[in-house]
């Protein structure tokens, strides 16, 4: 799995700063994504404390999408 975290406020909406957008990629399918993507966010809330914290989870059934070609072109691999 892939990680990136990228800063799609400051290039779509520079007024909204501060929060931290995450992409994590997966060539595999994840079967319930919403589940997954919940359970990323917690476990990220539980280590870094309240902050905002955007949560994208791209996986083979995931079509491509702006958001996700701005996330690839910024992003910084963690």
């Amino acid at each position: 799995m892939r990680v990136l975290c990228f800063l799609v406020r400051v290039l779509m909406m520079p007024k909204k700063r501060g929060d931290i957008d995450l992409l994590f990629e997966t060539g595999q399918a994840v079967d319930n994504r919403a589940t997954t993507t919940g359970a990323l966010y917690v476990s990220l809330i539980r280590k870094l404390g309240d902050r905002k914290i955007d949560v994208i989870l791209k996986d083979a059934a995931t079509p491509e999408s702006p958001v996700l070609v701005i996330a690839r072109q910024t992003g910084i691999q963690l």
